[in-house]
């Protein structure tokens, strides 16, 4: 791993305090336009490659992926609170090095977060991308679980999406050396998700939709 990956990890929370601007919907941002601009620069773009940021229902949470290069993929969030927005910090579920955290999604009532991640490396070099979910307690986010099979299997699962009732969307790497990734739909039945099925031809109709 890289140093500035290590001291990142070591030292999660990325400002002493909240920047005294972070106040406001948005992180304090002013809204999109139709002109693509960089958001929040020098708080969620800080110069490191950023990917995969969600906002939580109420709109009071943001959680994003921040890579770094030769080291871990790793989530970063912010909230806000009455005195403002929080200063940017390293997950406490996140801050394991040897593994990569991806791809957040929260649940429609913001309670759970689902995401993407690994185990580390493997004996042979390869990695296994499953996917998670970890609930939020009076104290923060707890420790996250892998959902149960048929969801996860020995091929790799990416990118979860959830609609309001429940129903897990995501991506399956069935066969990686063809990099040939699939989306599913697994429906949420009395508290379990059953057997994924893989979505028609007329949304999986190329080789890949990863």
């Amino acid at each position: 791993m890289n140093i500035k990956a290590l001291s990142f990890l070591l030292a999660p929370c990325l400002f002493a305090q909240a920047p005294p601007h972070l106040r406001g919907p948005l992180l304090g941002q002013k809204r999109p336009g139709k002109v693509p601009e960089l958001f929040a620069p020098g708080i969620v773009n800080q110069g490191l490659p950023v990917r995969d940021l969600v906002i939580s229902p109420d709109g009071k949470e943001i959680v994003w992926a921040i890579e770094f290069n030769g080291g871990p993929t790793t989530l970063v969030g912010v909230r806000e609170e009455a005195s403002g927005w929080t200063a940017p910090e390293v997950l406490p579920f996140a801050r394991d090095s040897r593994r990569s955290f991806i791809e957040p999604c929260f649940s429609p009532d913001g309670q759970k977060l689902f995401f993407a991640g690994d185990y580390g490396t493997r004996p042979d070099g390869s990695r296994n991308v499953d996917l998670f979910v970890v609930a939020r307690s009076d104290k923060g986010w707890g420790t996250p679980v892998p959902l149960e099979a048929p969801v996860n299997t020995e091929a790799s699962e990416y990118f979860p999406s959830l609609t309001k009732d429940g129903t897990l969307y995501f991506c399956r790497d069935e066969m990686p050396q063809s990099r040939a990734h699939f989306l599913y739909r697994s429906r949420l039945v009395g508290g379990k998700y059953q057997t994924p099925e893989r979505l028609p031809a007329q949304v999986n109709g190329e080789e890949s939709q990863y």
